[in-house]
């Protein structure tokens, strides 16, 4: 009882001190909604550039496999290629509108040319049976999820901070408004990406 006392307590003052210094709550909720306002712009721009880097591939799915971590890795071949192709998400592979390959299938999907990624497979976007293929809008945002990977540290501050700092302190309706407008765009784009 004693420790939910003093962490209210504290709670308090810290929100007396930042009332009392608008100058610097301001400051410090511009730099939340920057973070987002950033890293939307960021990924969205870095996904562009890899669009235009896109090679087509089609072929027979030799081998498919989804590997169940922490995160969710599918990971296949394709006939006559020594190559391994492979993509990963953050969510269970259910919730994910990524088409799944079977053994045999014959298949179209898009790389970057020559980039292998960490473990030394081609990572693969927008894979989809051959002769029907994804739209350019889920073929984007396939390509822009894996654009969180170098964002993701600012992606998570500033909308930690956003919630923790600008939705708790910040009292001011337009800030409240442009900080909620930025913030929903991110975990819009986020979630659509995570989809795709």
């Amino acid at each position: 009882m004693k420790m939910k006392f003093l962490l209210l307590h504290g709670e308090s003052q810290v929100k007396q001190f930042f009332l009392g210094h608008r100058l610097l709550s301001y400051a410090i909720a511009f730099f939340f909604t920057y973070c987002c306002l950033h890293v939307d712009y960021s990924v969205i721009n870095n996904a562009r550039t890899k669009m235009n880097k896109l090679e087509y591939k089609e072929g027979a799915i030799s081998s498919w496999d989804i590997i169940g971590t922490s995160f969710f890795t599918a990971e296949f071949k394709i006939e006559n290629d020594k190559r391994t192709y492979e993509t990963t998400r953050y969510t269970p592979w259910s919730c994910c509108l990524q088409h799944t390959g079977e053994k045999g299938e014959k298949v179209s999907f898009y790389i970057l040319r020559n980039k292998k990624n960490h473990n030394g497979a081609f990572s693969y976007y927008g894979l989809s049976k051959i002769g029907n293929p994804r739209s350019q809008f889920w073929l984007f945002f396939d390509v822009l999820l894996s654009c969180y990977k170098s964002v993701f540290i600012w992606w998570g501050l500033g909308l930690f901070g956003c919630v923790m700092f600008n939705f708790q302190i910040i009292r001011k309706r337009m800030l409240l408004l442009l900080t909620g407008l930025i913030w929903g765009i991110s975990l819009l784009l986020y979630a659509i990406a995570n989809i795709s």
